[in-house]
């Protein structure tokens, strides 16, 4: 699987459309549209870019599904993110609220080895700074 380089903006609605799969709710135009305050077409420029890297299927005016690449890259970034909260909540003693929005910015930017020496710094955490869980499918403890 060779990497993809993500925009912000097509990282925030793979994100999104994890978060509604995982919260079993139907992922449609409408919905990332409300999400993202955007209008339709917005959304549909995104997801065809998406689609384009493999990582969603859409079914015009059906539906919208990650693909099986797209779920993957979703953990990884969703990993690295609250691996990334944790560590600057615990080190740098920043806010819930900061750790998380600083982590944003860069958790899909983040290699590998990075996340792999912050895990170990960290003695693997099983959650995240805000109870969810942190599974370290990548990290060698």
């Amino acid at each position: 699987m060779h990497n993809i380089e993500l925009t912000s903006k097509e990282t925030s609605y793979l994100l999104a459309l994890w978060q509604l799969e995982e919260d079993k709710q139907k992922l449609s135009t409408g919905k990332l549209a409300k999400i993202f305050n955007v209008k339709a077409p917005s959304v549909i420029d995104i997801l065809k870019k998406l689609e384009s890297y493999g990582l969603v299927k859409r079914i015009p005016w059906k539906r919208i599904k990650l693909t099986k690449r797209g779920n993957y890259l979703a953990l990884n970034i969703i990993h690295n993110h609250r691996v990334l909260e944790v560590y600057f909540n615990k080190f740098l003693s920043l806010d819930k609220e900061t750790s998380c929005k600083e982590a944003s910015k860069i958790d899909y930017l983040v290699g590998t080895k990075l996340i792999e020496k912050i895990c170990k710094i960290l003695n693997y955490p099983e959650t995240c700074i805000h109870g969810k869980p942190l599974v370290h499918t990548k990290c060698v403890k």
